[in-house]
């Protein structure tokens, strides 16, 4: 009896865990995505990290 509650707090740990993990590694990799469309964006726009420039308007080239 005790050895299958400990058995079975065990797998419940190590199933958390394994959330967890996915957790972490979901994240990062939603992260990296931000952080790579950022980069992207300031190569296209350089001065989108710069919040008091303002805005010019762009002549539209068809």
């Amino acid at each position: 009896m005790l050895s299958d509650s400990i058995f079975h707090r065990q797998r419940l740990d190590s199933e958390k865990e394994n959330r967890r993990s996915w957790l972490r590694q979901i994240l990062c990799l939603i992260n990296n995505q931000l952080a790579e469309a950022f980069v992207h964006a300031r190569l296209i726009e350089p001065w989108i990290d710069e919040p008091d420039t303002p805005l010019e308007p762009r002549e539209v080239q068809a």
